[in-house]
């Protein structure tokens, strides 16, 4: 078939195929957009001062090691109890999970 020719499709399946590629967009914008705009609650009155610290827990707060004779295990960083116990006197500590 030359490239100069048109391919007649059926329109039973351009609609199918409109059908799904929607599907599929709203299933992608579950995942992409925040499930509101608001992604945190208001802090109580008393505590409106206080700023908001977000950590990442992989890498940053816990680490992982593979090693033959066990697999994989996770590991919280050395000092991360005190890091976090220390942060909680200053800011509301939110820690968040990163996925590529």
């Amino acid at each position: 078939m030359a490239y100069s020719e048109t391919v007649k499709v059926p329109a039973a399946a351009i609609d199918l195929y409109l059908d799904v590629r929607s599907q599929i967009e709203d299933q992608i914008q579950g995942f992409v957009e925040p499930s509101s705009e608001k992604l945190l609650p208001d802090l109580p009155p008393q505590e409106q001062h206080v700023f908001t610290i977000v950590l990442d827990l992989n890498e940053t707060l816990v680490y992982s090691d593979w090693k033959r004779e066990r697999g994989w295990r996770t590991f919280k960083r050395p000092g991360v109890d005190a890091f976090l116990e220390h942060l909680a006197k200053f800011y509301e500590v939110v820690v968040c999970i990163l996925i590529n």
